[in-house]
């Protein structure tokens, strides 16, 4: 069921976007959205906004509130800064304190846990541990919100807590790819990989050219969790499933080593060491991204979360995707989800929780979430708005047939995820496959056992 959930969901995501590609999104350079025939009923609008403003949030003091945004990539943080400057000046009175730090994760787990919740932060409503926060009341409810129907209803399918509300507005989506230098391709007669062995028989040209085929940094383990985590979903069918399944199997029998299709999963992940640059351990991430933008190497493996730091690197750069392939073109699978969803604290006071829903509600206008998501440089999941071009219609075909499956997060405890990325990293260090499969049973016995 959930698989089938995730596949409407993108599906319907994408069913603009594909209808679209290629063409200029509705929105304009300035945030205008509007066509000529709504102008008339947009400035009323804007008008009957303004006039609200005026009073600001609360009787017409000043109030400043913190938004905790866990997307640390400079795309999105630049994507905010150009829409809070809006906001503020629509509502003179409210100010959003964007605070961007290291680790985002950890450090909202550690306030939500000593209860110094931000007003208005990220999180991830489709993870286990969102999920269990819920009952902890650290989220407003937004169920009733009006602004709610501006999400495209699919997101909102993924994102239904177990009580059937809704305690984040989806804002962005998330898929994990190749990025390949058109170039390189055409130059080098590489056609587009629809196999594991046609993606490495393309990265065995490259080199065989003088060239570096790939451009990685597993410096920060959570990126070598996230290539693992598309490489299972690739390469490892029914992978997750059967972690699900070890976890729930209280007797401790079973064991993830036991599959024969991890073992397969590290040997093809190590393969790719081969290919990359020697410094991978060394690198920022975003300078492994920059080295591929500035063409010194011919592909990279990364998030759409990173596609607008990319596009603002080198904007002239013409740039294609394909998913990360499986043994097969047809047992490949793309992992995609959502990513940005924002929530207020179920905690804040009235004030701030009055003067957080009118972000939120200016964030869900289509024309601005179109700003948003062609700053950032992932797909909205507010509706009316489009996202694309030719260099992704591979990853879009795959969209659109439903070829896709949901993050881990989605399916186990995030506390599995942050130690599996650890040893996913000393994998890729030593290649050492067996210590890798018994550090994963270790893990995946201790989570158990916590219950």
């Amino acid at each position: 069921m959930k698989r089938k959930m995730v596949a409407r969901m993108l599906t319907a995501v994408m069913a603009v976007t594909l209808a679209a590609c290629g063409a200029k999104p509705d929105a304009a350079a300035d945030g205008s959205g509007a066509s000529g025939n709504d102008n008339a009923s947009a400035d009323t609008s804007q008008q009957e906004k303004q006039e609200d403003a005026g009073s600001g949030a609360s009787g017409g003091e000043e109030i400043t509130i913190e938004y905790f945004n866990q997307k640390t990539e400079e795309a999105a943080q630049a994507a905010y800064a150009k829409v809070v400057p809006m906001f503020e000046e629509e509502y003179p009175n409210i100010h959003i304190e964007i605070n961007t730090v290291p680790d985002g994760k950890q450090v909202l787990t550690t306030r939500l846990a000593s209860d110094d919740v931000p007003v208005m932060f990220t999180d991830y409503p489709t993870s286990v541990v969102f999920k269990d926060r819920i009952e902890g009341g650290y989220y407003m409810d937004l169920t009733d919100q009006e602004f709610m129907s501006n999400v495209k209803p699919a997101m909102l399918d993924l994102s239904v807590a177990p009580d059937g509300h809704y305690y984040a507005m989806p804002y962005s989506q998330n898929f994990i790819a190749v990025y390949y230098s058109v170039e390189t391709f055409e130059r080098l007669n590489i056609e587009v990989p629809k196999t594991w062995d046609e993606f490495i028989a393309a990265c065995e040209t490259i080199k065989a050219a003088g060239e570096l085929p790939l451009s990685l940094s597993y410096k920060e383990p959570w990126v070598a969790g996230h290539m693992f985590n598309a490489a299972n979903i690739a390469l490892n069918d029914g992978g997750i499933e059967h972690l699900v399944d070890v976890i729930a199997d209280t007797s401790g029998e079973t064991k993830v080593s036991d599959f024969a299709g991890y073992r397969n999963l590290a040997e093809k992940v190590i393969q790719l060491m081969d290919y990359c640059n020697e410094d991978v351990f060394g690198i920022p991430t975003n300078q492994a991204l920059e080295d591929f933008m500035n063409g010194k190497a011919a592909m990279t493996i990364t998030g759409s979360y990173s596609r607008g730091t990319m596009m603002a690197t080198n904007p002239d750069m013409e740039f294609g995707l394909f998913p990360l392939p499986g043994e097969t073109e047809e047992s490949t699978k793309i992992i995609a989800g959502v990513d940005a969803a924002i929530c207020i604290s179920g905690k804040a006071s009235p004030e701030e929780q009055d003067a957080a829903l009118k972000f939120l509600e200016f964030l869900s206008r289509p024309e601005i979430a179109q700003i948003w998501s062609d700053t950032e440089g992932a797909p909205s999941c507010i509706d009316q708005t489009t996202y694309g071009d030719a260099g992704v219609q591979p990853v879009l075909d795959m969209v659109a047939a439903g070829k896709v499956h949901d993050w881990q997060g989605s399916f186990v405890d995030s506390r599995y995820g942050n130690e599996i990325q650890n040893y996913v990293q000393q994998l890729l260090m030593d290649k050492d496959v067996d210590a890798f499969l018994q550090n994963v049973d270790a893990a995946v016995a201790s989570l158990r056992d916590q219950g």
